[in-house]
């Protein structure tokens, strides 16, 4: 599994979580678990857990799933809300402990 950050670009505003779900596409829904909102497009085991301030979202962390076919379809979504995409590297956060 990948994970994948998205953050709005320091020069692009911060997005609603439906026009996340817009900016994923087709078979892309908005679910709430335990109060959390998560972006998920099961035909691709893809989730994204959503970190939401002032009704906008500052935060995304895609979780894709072990063929990776979902990764260019978040990297399609980013690009379209203005969000920068980081790899998150669990090793490297790893190496300073």
């Amino acid at each position: 599994m990948v994970e994948l950050l998205l953050i709005p670009a320091f020069d692009k505003p911060a997005q609603t979580a439906e026009a996340c779900r817009e900016a994923l596409g087709e078979g892309a829904r908005l679910v709430v678990d335990d109060g959390q909102p998560w972006l998920e497009v099961p035909a691709l085991r893809l989730r994204g857990y959503l970190v939401v301030e002032g009704g906008l979202v500052v935060a995304m962390n895609f979780e894709v799933g072990g063929d990776g076919r979902g990764a260019p379809t978040v990297e399609r979504a980013a690009e379209a809300l203005g969000y920068e995409v980081h790899p998150d590297d669990d090793e490297a956060d790893d190496e300073g402990d």
